[in-house]
């Protein structure tokens, strides 16, 4: 069986989707539960999270696990469904970059600071392909992939140059 890493990578290449609506909810579902898990410590440690983040990782917990409830009842609400995780997610992962920037920046030591190599990369491309292949027809018609992995590598550059500039000044 092959990990979501690897389903992922093996997605991006694909201008077809090779991968069933119910690996993207079974994913779902378990990027809502690891919400949860984010939400909970950010209510243990306010000073880690800002009111934004928590709303959108609060709004990603509520899609992302409801869905998977919705969907089995209403099959046909699936592709729907994928899309508005897409978008929630896809808002969620941008507002956990600009958390952790700002985290990091007004770090007043270094145990505050923390940095996970291609967690902001993963769920933008993931939130893209779930826009690209679930989305309304225009929005399927954009290359979605291109944008996840540029706002990905991107962010990914933006976290790291930032965790850097705090330890030369330290």
């Amino acid at each position: 069986m092959k990990g979501w890493l690897e389903t992922l990578w093996e997605q991006v290449f694909r201008d077809e989707r090779v991968t069933p609506p119910g690996w993207f909810l079974r994913s779902n579902l378990s990027i809502g539960l690891f919400a949860s898990i984010v939400l909970y410590a950010g209510a243990r440690h306010p000073e880690r999270m800002n009111v934004a983040f928590a709303a959108l990782v609060a709004c990603t917990v509520a899609t992302h696990v409801g869905g998977a409830l919705i969907a089995l009842a209403a099959r046909r609400a699936v592709p729907t469904l994928i899309f508005v995780h897409g978008v929630v997610l896809l808002a969620t992962t941008a507002s956990f970059v600009a958390t952790c920037l700002w985290l990091t920046v007004h770090a007043t030591t270094l145990s505050n600071v923390r940095y996970l190599p291609g967690v902001a990369l993963a769920l933008f491309v993931y939130a893209s392909l779930e826009l690209r292949f679930f989305g309304p027809r225009p929005i399927r018609a954009m290359n979605l992939r291109r944008l996840g992995i540029i706002l990905g590598i991107a962010s990914e550059l933006a976290l790291a140059t930032t965790l850097v500039r705090v330890l030369l000044r330290s």
